[in-house]
């Protein structure tokens, strides 16, 4: 009994939380790419990543989580500057 109501409340959490949702799982994703050998599948990985920062964005300023915010500004102009140096051949 108790397993459904864990998957009840995670279900939950996922409908009322989707644009964390989605910033963790492309976040994740993003992780995993950019550890890829290919170039290709590393700018998709960047691009993943700065998705999930765009969204962490959202969440942070939603949740007022001003020093989370501004990380996540940083982690942004980082993702951006990983994109431009694996589509220039440097990653």
């Amino acid at each position: 009994m108790d397993g459904d109501i864990i998957i009840y409340d995670f279900l939950n959490y996922i409908r009322y939380n989707k644009t964390e949702c989605i910033a963790a799982a492309t976040g994740i994703a993003g992780g995993f790419f950019v550890s890829s050998i290919n170039a290709n599948i590393r700018s998709i990985g960047f691009v993943l990543w700065a998705l999930g920062n765009i969204c962490w964005l959202f969440v942070a300023r939603g949740d007022k989580r001003w020093a989370f915010f501004v990380m996540q500004i940083i982690y942004l102009g980082q993702n951006m500057f990983s994109l431009w140096n694996a589509d220039a051949g440097l990653v």
